[in-house]
């Protein structure tokens, strides 16, 4: 019974091409876990800017209770009313 066989450049394409479509299977689980985890961080940070943008106007709100409706020189703290302009 005669056996057939791939020549050696035949089965040196077919082992790199295996090759290559693994590497590509790793590179797309690597990315789709970096992409998870990129989600969860911005689901993270989102939560994040909700509540230091609650805590933020919180703390305005009560500046304004105790120096009125004013503008802050961030530079100086100085307070800008209306009047004063």
């Amino acid at each position: 019974m005669e056996s057939n066989k791939l020549e050696a450049e035949e089965l040196e394409q077919l082992k790199k091409l295996q090759q290559d479509f693994a590497n590509v299977r790793l590179q797309l689980g690597d990315v789709t876990v970096n992409l998870n985890r990129l989600d969860q961080r911005k689901k993270s940070l989102l939560f994040d800017v909700e509540n230091k943008g609650t805590e933020l106007q919180n703390y305005v709100n009560s500046l304004e209770e105790k120096y009125g409706n004013s503008t802050v020189n961030m530079n100086t703290g100085e307070l800008i009313t209306e009047n004063d302009s």
